[in-house]
């Protein structure tokens, strides 16, 4: 057996005749030598075996490629050398060298080298900065959780997207800290030039890290994409997806919504609102025409008894209520009569005595109405097609909103109204005449504060409609802890007053829910103490009056004012950051609307005709104009930043200005509408003059590190031949000694 495996070595040798080819395919059952060199850090030897040409990207039995190796233990020495030949592609987990070299980040810093070499050959390298592992987490998530800043501003410096969710739903920036976070938003504005001279001075804001992640081109022919520009060729590399996304889980997050007043943000902001406010504007007009349409057909469409509508006379005599306008059933002779008696009319006297007037309310009048009603169903119908279109795009997050809830009761309520003719006028006995009036009430309540809540949305008007938002919810939260108090007293004086007899005569508290809402309106200093019937128990009754106006009416209501007090002047004090978040939930609810993902289209039924554009090759769908109308990137935005002329009156452009001549001069006539504010301008201009003087008093501070250094050093040199000199000095004493001993010694010898 021991001579046949030595037999079996020695033919595999002979086989084998080129040592690399023995260094490349030797193992020891599960690594290469490659992957020891990168495991152990043996630079030289893993340089000289990538030089001679081994496979770099050779791994028996599955294991971890030499690059991911070399990536997880820092070698930064030998990861340059496998760049050229290395497999990038992600490993069974969906991670890339990206996702390992953040993961592993240790103190000693070496990993952050590996992650810088890897930044800077992303071209060469092909990797996808914002790649998603199993989990959906990208290399920008593993970096805020395990890499720290320099980490976390490498990637961003390089175009990682903060708005990547992964499978929980969780955005980079949910775990990120806001001081990383405010640090790279400083460094994502430059200026270039002299502030002095007009046309040479400009700001430069980049905003690569609010670039949606590319996608990869796909097979699937019956993927839906959206051209976002006419010259731009990207339909399928770019997915449309909202680009305020990012911005919205920002204003929800109570440690970095003070952020969104950054220049950085805010310019953006600025920019997106100056792009969608035209659709902002039509759905505004159309919900103020829908609103004006309703109040008319609900009170000036009213139709009260109409004498030429009220009766018409049958075959037989019978008078009998129209049914063409009333559809009513027909009452019986004997009551009709009745009717006409009390009114004094006559079904002749009715058409002899009838002015024209009133001829003018059975024809004219009924048409205005029905018209009114037919142009009411309409609006209607437009309003319930968006809201079904919403709830087909995102039904989870429609059925979270408060104000969707109020725009499904309020179809529910205006269809019922318009199917019944509620604003027409119904027998007492006809139960319609019991709900009409009510639903009407609701309809009218809903339907303008709605509009309130519409209109509140403009940026001059959102400081306004936060106040009332969070002052009325502070309210119900702080009422909500002490309604059972207010109930006690509620219950108290309905056990006391319930059966005061004849000493009331109208009792407010004859009734659990009487005396509720007896109460609820006392709260409002409305006691009318005098028809409260303190006789009957005498002492009880003025004791617990007296408590609940010292405790609900003085103090309660006065703690409820002094918050709501606060509150308003939290909200004054930052105005400019309620508006932002105002202006982004609006701009993403926009978005939201316009940029369709391809499964809504699958569910639509209006998508037919997309469909056949896309068979016949053009890729196109039918909201492209909308798209096109609202996107940023990769379109208009192509290096990913705006230039902000603060000397031209704030314009931006999305060319650099040294190169407006020639071909960009055209360009930049037509984009020479767009102005941010002057807030975000100064601001900007603020933080690049604050790091200018940073800038300088480092330099100052570097010279003087440099001059104290000089200073020492020389200091040193003087030390040190001070000491020689001291050592010589001491030397010529010892010598000078050295000889008056021997010459004395001489004369004692002389003298001896």
């Amino acid at each position: 057996m021991i001579e046949t495996s030595k037999q079996k070595s020695q033919d595999a040798t002979n086989q084998t005749t080129n040592p690399m080819e023995i260094l490349q395919k030797y193992f020891d059952g599960q690594n290469t030598y490659l992957q020891y060199c990168c495991r152990y850090g043996r630079t030289k030897a893993a340089i000289h075996l990538v030089n001679k040409g081994v496979d770099v990207n050779y791994t028996p039995h599955q294991t971890m490629r030499p690059v991911f190796l070399a990536c997880m233990k820092g070698r930064h020495e030998i990861l340059p050398s496998l760049l050229e030949k290395a497999d990038f592609s992600p490993n069974d987990f969906g991670e890339n060298v990206l996702h390992v070299t953040v993961k592993s980040v240790d103190a000693t810093g070496k990993h952050f080298q590996c992650l810088q070499i890897l930044l800077q050959n992303l071209e060469r390298t092909k990797l996808d900065i914002n790649a998603q592992d199993r989990k959906g987490n990208t290399p920008l998530h593993y970096a805020v959780k395990y890499g720290g800043k320099d980490c976390v501003t490498a990637l961003l410096k390089h175009g990682a997207y903060i708005g990547t969710l992964n499978k929980l739903k969780k955005s980079p920036i949910a775990h990120m800290s806001a001081s990383v976070l405010e640090d790279y938003l400083d460094s994502c504005i430059t200026s270039t030039g002299d502030m002095d001279f007009a046309n040479e001075y400009y700001l430069k804001i980049n905003y690569n890290f609010l670039i949606p992640k590319c996608k990869q081109k796909r097979p699937d022919v019956n993927s839906v994409k959206i051209p976002l520009t006419e010259k731009s060729d990207c339909v399928d590399e770019w997915e449309s997806v909202p680009e305020c996304e990012p911005l919205l889980r920002m204003s929800n997050n109570p440690h970095l919504k003070k952020l969104l007043v950054h220049p950085v943000f805010t310019s953006f902001i600025m920019l997106k609102w100056q792009r969608v406010r035209i659709f902002y504007y039509v759905n505004l007009l159309y919900y103020f025409l829908f609103c004006l349409l309703l109040l008319s057909y609900i009170l000036f469409g009213y139709r009260g008894p109409c004498p030429g509508a009220l009766v018409n006379n049958t075959s037989d005599g019978t008078l009998i209520k129209d049914q063409q306008l009333k559809r009513v059933d027909s009452l019986p002779t004997e009551e009709n009569v009745i009717t006409l008696r009390s009114t004094n009319l006559t079904f002749n006297e009715t058409m002899d005595e009838m002015p024209e007037t009133d001829v003018g309310c059975q024809s004219d009048g009924v048409n205005i109405v029905v018209f009114m009603r037919v142009l009411l169903t309409i609006l209607l119908m437009v309003l319930a097609a968006r809201e079904i279109f919403q709830i087909s795009m995102n039904w989870k997050k429609y059925f979270t909103d408060l104000e969707n809830y109020m725009e499904i009761v309020l179809i529910i309520i205006l269809t019922y109204t318009i199917f019944k003719d509620c604003n027409r006028q119904f027998p007492k006995s006809d139960p319609l005449s019991y709900i009409c009036p009510q639903l009407n009430a609701v309809g009218i309540l809903i339907a303008l504060f709605e509009l309130v809540l519409l209109v509140g949305k403009h940026p001059l008007q959102a400081l306004n409609i936060e106040m009332f938002k969070i002052v009325s919810k502070n309210f119900i939260k702080f009422l909500a802890w002490y309604i059972t108090l207010i109930i006690a007293f509620a219950l108290a004086f309905y056990t006391l007053f319930r059966d005061c007899g004849s000493a009331c005569e109208e009792n407010p508290f004859n009734g659990e829910g009487l005396s509720i809402f007896k109460t609820i309106i006392m709260l409002t200093g409305e006691f009318d103490a005098s028809n409260i019937p303190f006789t009957v128990y005498i002492g009880t009754s003025h004791l617990i009056f007296i408590l609940f106006v010292f405790l609900i009416v003085i103090v309660l209501i006065n703690l409820l004012n002094g918050l709501a007090v606060t509150d308003t002047q939290n909200i004054r004090n930052e105005s400019y950051l309620y508006r932002c978040i105002s202006l982004v939930k609006l701009i993403s609810y926009i978005e939201n609307m316009l940029l369709i993902n391809t499964n809504t289209f699958k569910m639509l039924s209006f998508n037919h005709g997309c469909r056949d554009k896309e068979k016949k090759g053009l890729n196109l769908n039918c909201f492209e104009y909308l798209a096109r109308r609202i996107v940023f990137f990769p379109g208009l935005l192509r290096d990913g930043a705006i230039y902000i002329l603060p000397n031209q009156r704030h314009k931006i452009t999305f060319v650099c200005p040294t190169n407006m001549r020639g071909e960009g001069a055209g360009c930049y006539e037509y984009l020479s509408g767009y102005y941010t504010d002057r807030i975000t301008a100064k601001s900007a201009e603020e933080i690049v003059t604050k790091r200018t003087k940073n800038a300088l008093k480092e330099l100052e501070l570097n010279d003087l590190r440099s001059n104290m250094k000089t200073c020492t050093e020389s200091l040193e040199i003087m030390r040190e031949n001070m000491e020689i000199l001291m050592a010589e000095h001491i030397n010529n004493l010892s010598g000078i000694s050295k000889v008056n001993a021997s010459s004395k010694m001489q004369q004692l010898a002389k003298v001896s």
